[in-house]
């Protein structure tokens, strides 16, 4: 190539990025004239018009908490206001073209959004000043990130299972429906984030219903009625690690506990692994009443479950020492027959055949050792139909049939609490 071709190309690269730079400086001037022109008079604490109609749509939900021991609800979310305001109204072809302004929040008029049902003062006006966005046909748009709270009261009676439905209002705080309308346009939107398959942003809830609905209402300090938006949430706990931290371990302690009354009535661990579920069962219900926390709401049925094990498994460990003390415990005479009939036959139905069989091969071995030492048959005659031969057998199956009606009463139990507390399990 000549230097002639490079220098020509070098002009004319020259003179592109001169046009280019140029440009820039010149769109920025027609945009200073337009916000000039469109601000100088322009009052922001006057309203658009006399009765300014507010489009609400969403809002876009993007993370909710409930917190169970202040009763409150807070919702981070995009609001979505839209109104018209006739002083922003510019002609496109005078301004270059320029068809969308984004001002400043502090430049414009917004209304003064408050929530109602706020906990405190510091939560009602959680609303960031984000800038709008204004479009050549005054349409003002006004898209803030915001975390509202409310007062939600916690019923956690089915906890980790419990739903809730709490209700954040919001709307003007100093001017009325003569002044300030909302016309809901779209309905929240909350299915971009929520669920079990989609849920990133580690909250324990789950969305499953929301809506807003447009109320009118009076207040006792004014006599003008103002129009507000409630948005309605109903929650359930997410909690999928519930089932192997608490369902599976209460189901466990209660079987646990029902071992004690199958091992022998005179075995010395019946007492150790009784007092070992109830330490297990004591552990439990620090550490559930730990993960559920204080509230001032109902008892958590989880809650109950488990003070009621930790009762039965103290009542096992009782009842453990008296039947091991009744198996073991020295004896100078048998039971007397109206107890030991019965009893033989009770231990029968009970599948208690082995320790009556202990018994008689007992009671027949200790009668021929008697009868060696009595040199007259009638002697032997009358001690052999009294009821006081001694036998400790006797009192080893009575510990055997006490063992297992507890058995079967502590079963009884354990099924009434898995059925009664089965919408927590």
């Amino acid at each position: 190539m000549s230097p002639l071709s490079y220098a020509f190309a070098g002009v004319f690269g020259l003179l592109v990025l001169s046009s280019a730079v140029s440009g820039s400086p010149e769109w920025a001037r027609v945009e200073e004239k337009l916000r000039s022109d469109l601000l100088s008079n322009y009052d922001k604490n006057v309203r658009p018009s006399n009765t300014t109609v507010i489009s609400f749509n969403g809002p876009f939900i993007r993370d909710v908490q409930l917190d169970d021991a202040s009763n409150a609800i807070e919702m981070f979310c995009w609001l979505n206001f839209e109104w018209q305001d006739d002083r922003l109204i510019w002609d496109e072809a005078k301004y270059a073209g320029v068809d969308v302004l984004s001002v400043p929040v502090d430049m414009l008029w917004t209304p003064d959004v408050a929530t109602y049902n706020s906990p405190s003062i510091e939560d009602m006006r959680a609303i960031d000043n984000q800038p709008m966005v204004v479009k050549s046909t005054g349409s003002v748009l006004w898209i803030p990130p915001a975390k509202l709270r409310a007062s939600c009261g916690a019923d956690i009676r089915l906890w980790p299972r419990d739903t809730h439905v709490c209700n954040i209002t919001i709307g003007s705080w100093t001017q009325s429906g003569l002044m300030v309308d909302f016309d809901i346009q779209s309905q929240p939107e909350f299915k971009y984030w929520t669920g079990k398959e989609t849920n990133m942003t580690g909250s324990t809830w789950e969305v499953l219903e929301a809506n807003s609905t447009k109320e009118s209402k009076q207040y006792p300090c004014c006599p003008d009625i103002y129009i507000d938006v409630s948005l309605s949430l109903k929650l359930r706990r997410y909690a999928p690690s519930s089932t192997t931290t608490i369902f599976v371990p209460a189901l466990c302690l209660s079987l646990l506990t029902l071992i004690v009354f199958l091992l022998p009535p005179s075995a010395g661990e019946k007492v150790t692994i009784g007092g070992f579920c109830l330490v297990l069962d004591l552990i439990f219900l620090i550490y559930v009443s730990t993960t559920i926390g204080v509230t001032r709401s109902t008892t958590p049925l989880l809650v109950k479950l488990a003070c009621q094990q930790f009762v039965l498994a103290a009542i096992s460990l009782m009842v453990s020492v008296q039947v091991l003390r009744l198996a073991r415990g020295p004896r100078s005479s048998g039971l007397p027959s109206c107890i030991r009939r019965p009893l033989a036959a009770l231990a029968s139905c009970l599948f208690l055949g082995n320790y009556s069989a202990m018994v008689t091969n007992d009671r027949s071995s200790t009668k021929d050792d008697l009868k060696k030492h009595f040199d007259h048959p009638s002697q032997y005659s009358q001690l052999s139909n009294s009821s006081e031969t001694p036998s400790t057998g006797d009192y080893v199956v009575l510990a055997a049939v006490v063992d297992r009606l507890l058995f079967l009463l502590f079963l009884a139990l354990c099924l009434n609490n898995v059925i009664r507390f089965w919408s927590v399990l």
